[in-house]
């Protein structure tokens, strides 16, 4: 979890290069950019028991969530009644 601005993903090759700012859509309640927040690895489905024996159930690199950069203005959480913005999701996979 990172929340510093200029924060970035760590990708698994030093060809792979994080979304531009236009591949990562707006937030969608206020229109703000969205920011790095944290990133999701393989590693991970180990400890949430994702059973091995299925093949390509879950296969991933890596998944960078992007949030809205901004609080929510109160007439957006009023109308929405919602103080959570929607995330975004890059994800990343080996071919």
């Amino acid at each position: 979890y990172c929340n510093d601005e200029g924060a970035a993903p760590l990708w698994p090759t030093s060809r792979d290069k994080a979304p531009t700012m236009g591949e990562v859509p707006k937030c969608p309640a206020c229109g703000a950019d969205r920011q790095f927040e944290f990133q999701i690895l393989p590693q991970t489905l180990f400890y949430a028991g994702v059973d091995s024996d299925v093949p390509d159930e879950l296969d991933f690199s890596s998944i960078a969530v992007y949030t809205c950069a901004c609080t929510l203005p109160t007439s957006v959480v009023e109308a929405t009644r919602s103080a959570y913005a929607l995330e975004f999701a890059w994800t990343h996979c080996m071919m």
